[in-house]
Order: structure tokens, then sequence, then C-alpha cells
């Protein structure tokens, strides 16, 4: 017997299609003997296809007036974060963890968004992913660890993070609250204005050396008149000329350049197709290796990574359905659509079960590089 845990993602009446096995099955050939034709009668192995019926279920809408924290997550939550030191110095680096963990679809659960002070540098979130899944659903826990480097010493502060849900029990939404986080920075060993800068000078203290003694010089110099030059007129036009187009280029350089990095968007689509092809080439090496957990991970960072940046889609509204729906309204053929929704899929499930896949692992690969070679030449 072989289970699937399915996850609808709408409303509305949903037909489940018909499962399929071909099986091997011993048909008797008659025998012309009357005697012994019972006990010397052979069999002919015959291959046969059997299907189970379609099954229709009904999808109940979700009600109304859901939370603004509520992002599509069913189940039963908790949430909870914390700190790795409340006392640290400037430049020294704190890991802010905050854990989801209950029972649900957990991995609709994206990376939280964080507000902190602008004297703290955040790095992108790192996801731990421990999900279990059997027969009563999908359990265990989704981690996000986020890296903060506070730039100044003082009292700073975490606001707490709201998780919203719907339990199925009670038919309500709920939503889970974690801590406000305090931690101290301080000084650093030399001291907070070691690290100050002001007007492209440090603020050092200037110690008087000495004063050097000065020879009578008894050579005769030589002069010259007042009104001759060192360099003719025109070679003097020259260098300021040349040194002005040198400048006016530096500048416009610079321009582009600030113009080119401020724009965080056009740098993520630049650069989604090179990540992507790179993250293939690693899942190929798995594949070789015939490690298939490895393999169908490394696809998904693959993909997730592609339609994230491609499409600049926010970690917090990062999922399946938005990114998918985002694909549609760029005008990307619905076949690609659908098969980018399929390669995910198919992913996401042989992770944990390879041996339930009807695709061999070449086969998905050649599937993810489809998805983003249509994608690159469309969008």
């Amino acid at each position: 017997m072989q289970r699937f845990l399915l996850y609808p993602q709408r409303s509305g009446t949903i037909e489940i299609d018909q499962a399929s096995l071909t099986v091997l099955v011993q048909e008797k050939l008659k025998s012309n003997d009357p005697f012994f034709g019972d006990f010397f009668s052979t069999f002919n192995t015959i291959p046969r296809v059997i299907s189970s019926m379609p099954v229709k279920i009904e999808v109940l809408p979700l009600p109304p007036g859901e939370p603004s924290s509520f992002t599509g997550t069913v189940g039963n939550i908790k949430v909870k974060s914390e700190i790795d030191k409340d006392t640290l110095a400037i430049n020294e680096a704190l890991t802010y963890r905050i854990t989801i963990s209950g029972n649900g679809n957990l991995k609709l659960a994206g990376a939280p968004e964080i507000s902190v002070s602008p004297d703290i540098e955040i790095y992108e979130p790192k996801t731990l992913s421990d999900l279990k899944t059997s027969i009563s659903g999908t359990e265990g826990t989704m981690k996000f660890e986020y890296i903060l480097i506070p730039r100044y010493h003082g009292s700073f502060k975490i606001p707490s993070y709201q998780f919203s849900y719907f339990e199925p029990d009670s038919r309500t939404y709920r939503t889970a609250e974690t801590g406000e986080m305090e931690f101290y920075v301080t000084k650093s060993d030399k001291g907070e204005k070691a690290n100050e800068v002001y007007g492209g000078v440090s603020r050092e203290d200037i110690t008087y050396l000495g004063r050097d003694i000065r020879y009578i010089n008894t050579s005769v110099p030589k002069f010259r008149s007042k009104s001759e030059s060192l360099v003719s007129g025109s070679a003097i036009y020259m260098l300021f000329a040349s040194v002005l187009a040198l400048f006016c280029l530096v500048i416009i350089f610079r321009r582009e350049q600030v113009k080119r990095n401020s724009d965080l968007a056009r740098v993520r689509n630049r650069r989604a197709g090179r990540i992507a092809r790179s993250r293939l080439k690693t899942a190929a090496g798995y594949m070789k290796e015939n490690d298939p957990h490895l393999f169908y991970s490394e696809i998904l960072k693959a993909i997730w990574g592609y339609l994230g940046d491609k499409l600049d889609i926010p970690v917090s509204k990062f999922n399946r359905e938005f990114a998918l729906r985002i694909l549609s309204e760029k005008g990307m053929e619905q076949e690609i659509v659908d098969l980018a929704g399929e390669l995910i899929d198919k992913c996401e499930y042989s992770r944990y079960s390879p041996a339930g896949n009807d695709m061999s692992p070449a086969g998905v690969y050649q599937m993810a590089e489809r998805v983003i070679r249509e994608i690159e030449n469309n969008i």
C-alpha cells in the first residue's frame, strides 16, 4: 500500500487523478491432451494495467478576517526567538534565531522580516528545516538564523515577531508572538573613537616629535627669471585637458556604477541565471554520486533561488503559489508555469521518498534546465 500526503492550495472541488499500476498475470494455456493436460499444462505471463477510480474532494475556503501576518499556514504552531548572547563588542557578530514548530504545512512559513536599528548590519537568514512527514501530516521545526553586526555601542532591542496561522480544530485564526530581545554593545578594546571617522581623518592624538636643525648652505644657488616658465604653454594646456577628460570619465563611470549597484532588483535579475546554472552543476555531481537527497535539495535551491532573484520576490512573500502567479503575470506560457510547479512538487516529495518518484533524476535535471532556459529567454 502506498499513501500520499496532499495539501490543497485552493478551495472548491478538486479531482485527484486515478492511480495506475502494471502487474504481471499468469494465464493458463489450453492443452489438447485430455489425460495429462492438467498435469503438464503451461502458463503465459501477461502484463496488465490496473487503475483506481478518480477521487473528488471538497476543499473548504478559509474564513474571512485573516490577520495581516497570515501567510497561509494551517495547523498547530508555536514560535520562539532567542539570541546567542546579550552582551557583545562593536563589530562582533550576534546570532538571532526564530524557531517555528508544530504540525501543518510549515513549508509555507517564509523567512520573517525583522526590523532593527540602522546602526546594526543584518545579513540574509539561513533556513534550517527539520520536517517529518507521516500519515498524520507534516510536523517538525523551521529555523531562521540571522547574523547581526552592531557598528556602534549602546543598548539595542529586536522587536517581537508575530506569526499568524489558522487552527483547524477551533476553526479560528491565531497569532503566536515571541518576546522582545534586548542586548548591549560595548566599546571595542581600542575604544569607540578608534572606529569613528570624521571628514576622512581618524580621530587620533597628534604627538609633537621635535624640530630639525637646518645647516647653512654655502653653495651658490641658481636663479631664473620670474617670467620664465618651467614648461611650455602648449604642454600645460594638454596636461590640463587630459586631467579634465580623465576626471569626467571617472565621474561618469562612478555614477553608472552607483546606479547599477543601487538597483538591487536589476543586480539580482542579472545574476539569477549564472547562480542557477552553478547550482545545477553541483546537483549533477550529486546525481553522479547517486545521492538522491542532496540532488533534489540542490535542484530545489536552484529553482527557488532563481525564481526569487529573477522575479524580485521578497523572502517574506516567497512561496510556491506566489512565484507561479508572478510568472503568469509576466507573460510566461502556462505550460512552463505548470512545469515549474511540477518540478518543485517532485523535488519536495523526492527529498523524503525518492522511490515514489515516477521520474528519474536525469529527467528531473532536464526539466530544471528547460524551466530556467525558457524563463531566461522570455523574461
